[in-house]
């Protein structure tokens, strides 16, 4: 085998293998998330209300299969609909009780939560609102 055949082979080997590599790395799936992410469920811990505290959802998400504040755990939970797949969110305000003796009125505190969807699972993200 002369040197130029030896060496057109060689690159066309090395062409494949590389291609290889590369649809290895593409076919694995979902590494950038948790498996806590990826169960496609989320759970924020509010607080323990008391009789003047309490949270509720003041614009509701749009693709939910569950999105509900369970006052007595003091939870919010949100799940996609199945199959959904893109953005959602979800705006809560949280009011604390005014304090003993009643000289404060207490706080009201409101929070947008958004959710990414994709197939490998959800990734949500809390902020503070000031509006």
């Amino acid at each position: 085998m002369n040197k130029l055949t030896f060496l057109i082979a060689l690159f066309l080997n090395l062409g494949i293998w590389g291609c290889d590599d590369k649809e290895r790395e593409d076919t694995k799936p979902c590494t950038n998330y948790t498996e806590q992410e990826k169960t496609k469920k989320y759970e924020w811990f509010i607080s323990s209300f008391g009789d003047e505290e309490g949270a509720g959802i003041i614009k509701q998400a749009q693709h939910f299969k569950v999105s509900k504040i369970d006052r007595e755990e003091g939870t919010y939970y949100y799940q996609p609909q199945d199959g959904f797949i893109g953005a959602d969110s979800v705006k809560i305000e949280v009011s604390e009780g005014s304090h003993v003796g009643g000289s404060d009125r207490g706080r009201i505190t409101r929070y947008k939560i958004k959710f990414e969807i994709t197939e490998c699972g959800m990734k949500a993200s809390k902020t503070k609102i000031t509006e």
